[in-house]
């Protein structure tokens, strides 16, 4: 900072050595106040900055314990939901076993009714079969 200049008319009167001490003065007394004007607004930022950031980190603590809550929520949600889906799948798997069950119980009993009709019909012709060979056997020896 540049020393602050003394009117003419005042170093008329005061003097150089006077002015001059004048001068020095002044500059040195705006120098301590705008050193002091400089400390005070820091010391107002500081204070200012401690404030906003206790209010931010408040603010962030509210938000992790919401956070936290709406976790929770969601993970009771999915769970509800996870437990209505396996009933359901298992609703659903017990439906298809039954009517697996259902349509093997028809096939056996359709491959049943085959193999009784099959049977019959070998039976038949095993007996047409002897019947034929008796007859034959009846022509040789007779």
């Amino acid at each position: 900072m540049s020393a602050v200049p003394v009117p003419a008319s005042l170093r008329e009167r005061l003097g150089e050595e006077a002015s001059s001490d004048l001068s020095t003065w002044t500059t040195a007394r705006e120098r301590e106040w705008s050193d002091s004007v400089l400390e005070e607004a820091a010391k107002r930022f500081e204070l200012r900055l401690t404030d906003e950031l206790g209010k931010v980190r408040a603010e962030m603590a509210a938000m992790r314990v919401e956070t936290a809550q709406e976790n929770g929520k969601l993970r009771g949600d999915l769970g509800q939901e996870l437990g209505k889906f396996r009933s359901e799948v298992a609703e659903e798997f017990g439906r298809f076993r039954s009517e697996v069950a259902e349509e093997f119980g028809k096939v056996r009993s359709e491959v049943a009714q085959e193999f009784g009709k099959f049977r019959g019909e070998m039976g038949q012709e095993f007996g047409r079969f002897r019947s034929e060979v008796a007859q034959e056997f009846g022509k040789f020896r007779g």
